[in-house]
């Protein structure tokens, strides 16, 4: 294998969007999510707790499991568009 992983530009900027988006939108919320559920006590019995925990994990797993996981996008050569 080359070490590339091949994109159009179009495909590649809709995967850095949704990066982004899964930073500044989704994992803020998580992180909320999971600090208000703290909040009201016992976290043994908490079971808001352990899905806001539950769900930062598959959050946190996301870009690691759908390709291109980040580090790949800096490995990426990008392809000419394809004549209309």
């Amino acid at each position: 294998m080359s070490g590339f992983t091949y994109f159009t530009k179009d495909a590649l900027e809709h995967l850095k969007a949704d990066l982004q988006r899964l930073k500044a939108v989704e994992r803020p919320a998580a992180s909320k999510a999971i600090a208000e559920a703290r909040e009201k006590g016992d976290l043994r019995e908490n079971a808001e707790y352990d899905a806001a925990k539950e769900a930062q994990g598959l959050l946190e797993a996301k870009p690691r499991s759908t390709p291109p996981a980040p580090h790949v996008m800096t490995q990426c050569v990008v392809l000419p568009a394809e004549p209309s």
